[in-house]
């Protein structure tokens, strides 16, 4: 597992994320998971994972005026490699349902969508 900081909350340095990612996939003795902590940087520019080839990358809506819940994305590779805390009848590429324990918070997930 290798975790970074996409952005310094104390400095506003943002990092060159498709580079490290890149850096660290071609040096990486096995294959690797990268978790990113988008907290800082998500207020300031566009959150494009997909563009950025990372496994994980987590923050928190309510840093861009969005409800009070945790953000985390999550490759479909990297989704299919983890196993939900869920019953064991539930199929393991079945995602989300794999980890969801019971019901969501209706009002925070409609917020989160209303976000755009």
């Amino acid at each position: 597992i290798v975790a970074l900081c996409h952005a310094s909350n104390l400095l506003g340095e943002i990092i060159d994320l498709p580079r490290i990612v890149e850096l660290i996939r071609s040096r990486a003795a096995r294959d690797c998971q990268i978790i990113v902590d988008g907290v800082a940087f998500a207020p300031h520019r566009p959150i494009e994972v997909d563009k950025w080839g990372v496994d994980w990358y987590a923050f928190s809506p309510y840093k861009v005026y969005g409800p009070h819940v945790g953000a985390l994305f999550g490759s479909a590779k990297a989704l299919e490699l983890v196993t939900g805390p869920n019953h064991y009848f539930i199929d393991p590429k079945q995602v989300p349902y794999k980890f969801e324990l019971g019901g969501c918070s209706h009002e925070a997930c409609a917020g989160l969508v209303a976000m755009g």
